[in-house]
């Protein structure tokens, strides 16, 4: 990654440069709120009560770029760092109308040295920090040292050469004022109130001091666009997803700069985006659900050159198709996100609650996101019957497949791209038999049903307690199909919706029995599956370590099918114990499959 350079700068270095500094027009406008800018003042206090020690304000990317007609021949391009340049100059704006206060409150007091010596310094803020003359223009003309975005720009300008913040109009000129108003608050007011005047003066050249002098950022200085977002997103927290969506933001606004309505409905789609925390995850399953795999390593130009696909010169057709695809994008994240939550994507619903259960125990529970691309896919194409057919299918095969057989998901990764690719193509093609049979020969051919059950023997209380859980409840869900025959496709009673959370795990042979009812035989298995059964916490479980006699009383009141079976058997021995595991398999490799 080409680096130019990399500095460690004071901040009046920084604005005493002769380069100014631009935010691309189509940047995410200003964004820091009260959190941000309380932060930013206490860490300024901090300064202020150590002066003989520097403080690290964090980093800037740029790009230098030569600009040609003007005095300066080139601008430092603000990749990363815009809310702190932002929120620093509003500081030295805050200095400079300080000094101007002090400046016409020594006017009044007749007080000519003070006055001069507010005004000299005054004046130095505005030279050296905030403005400079492009003399290429004629007549020259007085620029802006640091100039945002083009929401931003004329607000921000016209407060720091006034210094009297105008009515917001947007969002970020609501930031931008409460911003200065706290900074002046919060670091200028008490310096104003000192007296006599030149006290104040000298504190407030104090604070300017150590402000300008201590405080550091550290500003990397990069050839290229793509190199420079590359380096923001190793630099930020949240850096992939801020800047993967100011890049395509800045790209579909200037293609679309001829068109300012359907730009600004652009810009609108992109700031919706970049508001959520999971954009870079988003963004990923979007290219997933486009290009039926996953992106590559440099997620916007993957998006960029294989998705948005601008030409080189936008007509108005073009313009509307690429508004119509961001809208698209834009409108798919509420669904991503409620399905990444677990909570069913359609409002209003027909489904029932059974299949918006199992569909929350796949995405929370045994956590399968691999899914997701695939869900959005069909969000986009079928129907709500159609995807709640495929999430019947899943809640069978997928803890099968992955979470009892402990399969590498790449198999399952390639047959769900099939499908999606099979959507791209032709959504008609595809249909719930199709995707079974896609489905169900993978099952087939990688966890026959001896992997199956050499696996299950293996569950153990303690370390699988969420999949025996959810196995259990299947069981009770799809257990009276297979003990009809269990023909055709697996059908569950529907009609029943148990609350993972609310069921809890029962050991049938105590876990410490009483010292008169241990079993030499069903010590070693009292932790494995066929030696547990589920219960509602409305069931009575009072007497978990009793013998197995007493508890069958508690058993046979249970609201739970699968348990009120237990009350039918006499003894709890070995041979029982065998006997109900293999039920326990039985039913799996009925069910657990396409």
């Amino acid at each position: 990654m080409p680096i130019i350079s990399s500095d460690t700068l004071e901040i009046g270095d920084v604005f005493n440069s002769r380069v100014p500094y631009i935010i691309p027009r189509h940047q995410r406008t200003y964004s820091w709120g009260a959190d941000e800018i309380d932060d930013y003042c206490s860490d300024l206090k901090k300064v202020m009560a150590s002066p003989d020690r520097n403080y690290f304000f964090g980093g800037i990317v740029c790009i230098d770029k030569p600009v040609t007609g003007t005095s300066t021949g080139r601008h430092m391009i603000v990749i990363d760092g815009q809310q702190r340049l932002s929120t620093f100059m509003l500081t030295i704006t805050s200095i400079r109308e300080a000094y101007m206060f002090f400046e016409q409150k020594a006017s009044k007091a007749k007080n000519v040295p003070a006055e001069q010596m507010a005004k000299i310094r005054r004046e130095d803020i505005e030279n050296r920090l905030m403005f400079y003359w492009d003399r290429v223009s004629k007549p020259p003309i007085k620029k802006d040292r640091l100039a945002l975005s083009l929401i931003d720009e004329v607000y921000f300008s016209t407060l720091i050469n006034t210094m009297i913040p105008q009515i917001p109009t947007e969002r970020s000129h609501r930031l931008i004022k409460q911003a200065y108003k706290t900074i002046h608050k919060e670091l200028i007011d008490d310096i104003t109130k000192t007296k006599p005047i030149e006290d104040g003066l000298d504190k407030l050249q104090e604070f300017q001091s150590i402000f300008l002098d201590r405080c550091l950022i550290t500003q990397i200085v990069c050839d290229t666009e793509d190199e420079a977002f590359l380096l923001f997103e190793v630099l930020n927290d949240r850096g992939r997803e801020l800047a993967t969506c100011d890049h395509l933001r800045n790209y579909t606004l200037q293609k679309t700069s001829e068109f300012p309505d359907i730009q600004q409905n652009i810009a609108t789609c992109w700031d919706v985006i970049a508001e959520s925390e999971s954009a870079e995850k988003f963004l990923k399953a979007v290219v997933h659900t486009f290009l039926s795999q996953r992106p590559g390593r440099i997620l916007h130009q993957t998006i960029r050159d294989s998705i948005i696909r601008a030409p080189e010169n936008v007509t108005l057709q073009d313009a509307q198709g690429i508004a119509a695809l961001i809208l698209k994008i834009k409108n798919s994240l509420g669904t991503y996100e409620r399905i990444m939550k677990g909570d069913w994507p359609y409002l209003p619903s027909s489904s029932n609650s059974w299949v918006k259960s199992v569909f929350e125990l796949i995405i929370r529970r045994l956590k399968h996101v691999l899914c997701v691309p695939l869900l959005l896919k069909v969000y986009e194409c079928k129907d709500e019957a159609f995807f709640a057919d495929l999430i019947r299918i899943m809640s069978r095969a997928v803890p099968r497949y992955i979470n009892v057989c402990a399969q590498r998901p790449v198999k399952l990764e390639v047959t769900y791209n099939k499908i999606i690719e099979s959507l791209n193509k032709n959504p008609t093609s595809v249909t719930i038999n199709s995707i079974k049979n896609d489905i169900g020969n993978l099952i087939s051919s990688e966890t026959p049903d001896a992997v199956l059950y050499e696996k299950f023997d293996k569950l153990n209380y303690g370390k699988d307690d969420d999949l025996i859980r959810y196995l259990l409840l299947m069981t009770e869900y799809y257990r009276q199909w297979v003990d009809g025959g269990a023909d055709g496709t697996p059908v569950a009673d529907e009609t029943i919706v148990l609350n993972l959370m609310d069921i809890h795990l029962e050991h049938i042979y105590p876990q410490s029995p009483k010292p008169a009812n241990v079993d030499a035989q069903l010590e070693p298995v009292k932790n494995q599956i066929g030696n547990i059964t589920i219960m509602r916490s409305s069931d009575n479980r009072g007497a978990a370590n009793d013998d197995f006699y007493t508890k069958k009383t508690f058993y046979g009141r249970s609201s739970i099918g699968l348990t009120r079976e237990l009350e039918n058997i006499t003894t709890w021995d070995l041979l029982n114990y065998n006997n109900r595991l293999d039920r326990y398999k039985n039913i799996a490799k009925n069910v657990l499959k396409a």
